[in-house]
């Protein structure tokens, strides 16, 4: 048994009590569905006992009658719900003989998310529960009662029948509520297939995957669409057999990066980058276009980034960033976008001053440095000298008006 699952037999342990014993009912029986006209509902629809089957379920049966002593054993049980209902496949439904206006305000101060049946009498006479004496029930994956009595005598009992159940027979049914999350990702996962986005597809399907329990079949149909996103991806690949085949080497390489970028993250993209180094190595027509390919996206990439840097006003880098791309990567359609950014930017006099400072700042700052130490040290002359080379190399900058303000300041020997 996992820790988790550990945890949710201790929890229950703690919160119904110590002592083993059984109400009318007898454990093995098929437990009574449970029927009633009235119900709070804070979540989902009215269940059934039928379709709880796959989950381990809790009855709480409570009568107004208990007063405090059966809003506690609720709020304990809503901690059990909340806490590990949903990783442990465990459902809770409260039962009471109360009318909704009696008990509707405790169960609202206890945040109870689990459905409560209300005016329960025909329930609480099919599972002979006394209204004195707050009872719980827990019933297995197959719908049979596992154990029944008392809240207080729950613990020492209520502890193996869970141990028992997850040992035994294991639930394989997911929560409703996330099983509404599952069947959700689902969907949207078969709608982006349809559009073609596998990518989406495949984080979708990942995410309803992980919310369903494991042997639900919420997992099968989660497999299914993985199925799909991965029999489109391998026929790309067999696609790119033929083609090398037929030396087309320019849809060869294509297919290949195809697969690799709209298959991100999945184990068939790493296979796609695999055999385009296999390919790569073996013909020279495809190592060819492969390396226009990566040409034309480190341009982009560097694009990209250039203009992050001028929605972030760092006109400096940015500037630098398209004079790259302009001189190593001449002919790439990045090049073709970066050279009306560049020109804008020369047309802007303050953006320029932006642009000129930050090219002047290594060594211009460096130098008007140095100079400054040269004045106080008396060495006039050198500071003149590396002061009028910044004036000289970098003008138009604040550098400039740096440098000139300096020279000004130097004392006449």
């Amino acid at each position: 048994m996992t820790a988790k699952k550990k945890w949710v037999a201790v929890t229950l342990a703690v919160s119904l009590g110590c002592g083993a014993a059984f109400g009318q009912i007898e454990k093995g029986e098929y437990a009574p569905d449970i029927e009633s006209k009235t119900w709070i509902l804070n979540y989902g629809d009215r269940p059934s006992l039928i379709e709880t089957r796959g989950m381990i379920t809790i009855l709480y049966f409570w009568s107004p009658v208990t007063g405090k002593f059966g809003e506690d054993f609720l709020n304990q049980l809503v901690m059990v719900q909340n806490l590990y209902g949903m990783g442990g496949a465990l459902f809770v439904i409260g039962v009471t003989s109360g009318t909704r206006d009696q008990v509707e305000d405790m169960v609202d101060n206890s945040m109870a998310f689990f459905p409560v049946a209300c005016e329960a009498q025909k329930i609480f006479d099919e599972y002979d529960i006394p209204k004195e004496i707050p009872h719980g029930v827990v019933i297995d994956p197959d719908g049979k009662v596992a154990w029944a009595g008392p809240v207080w005598e729950l613990g020492q009992g209520g502890f193996q029948a869970v141990n028992e159940i997850f040992e035994k027979n294991p639930p394989f049914r997911t929560n409703p509520r996330e099983a509404a999350r599952a069947d959700r990702h689902i969907s949207t996962a078969r709608q982006a297939v349809l559009e073609s986005d596998y990518q989406k597809a495949y984080l979708e399907t990942r995410e309803a995957f992980a919310a369903a329990r494991q042997g639900d079949p919420l997992q099968t149909r989660a497999e299914d669409v993985m199925e799909v996103i991965d029999a489109e991806a391998r026929l790309r690949l067999r696609e790119v057999d033929s083609l090398i085949d037929a030396e087309d080497w320019q849809d060869a390489v294509a297919k290949t990066r195809s697969v690799k970028n709209e298959f991100r993250g999945m184990p068939i993209a790493r296979e796609a980058r695999e055999r385009e180094e296999r390919y790569a190595e073996d013909h020279d027509g495809y190592k060819a276009v492969l390396d226009e390919y990566k040409k034309e996206d480190t341009a982009a990439e560097l694009l990209l980034r250039a203009v992050s840097d001028v929605r972030s006003r760092r006109f400096g880098p940015a500037f630098k960033k398209l004079e790259m791309i302009l001189r190593d990567f001449d002919g790439t359609e990045g090049a073709e976008y970066a050279k009306p950014i560049k020109k804008r930017m020369e047309d802007n006099p303050a953006v320029m001053a932006e642009v000129r400072n930050a090219k002047a700042s290594a060594d211009a700052g460096q130098w008007i440095a140095q100079a400054r130490n040269f004045i106080s040290r008396g060495r006039y002359d050198e500071a003149r000298s590396l002061l009028r080379d910044v004036i000289r190399e970098y003008p138009k900058t604040s550098y400039e008006d740096e440098a000139i303000k300096l020279l000004i300041e130097i004392p006449d020997e």
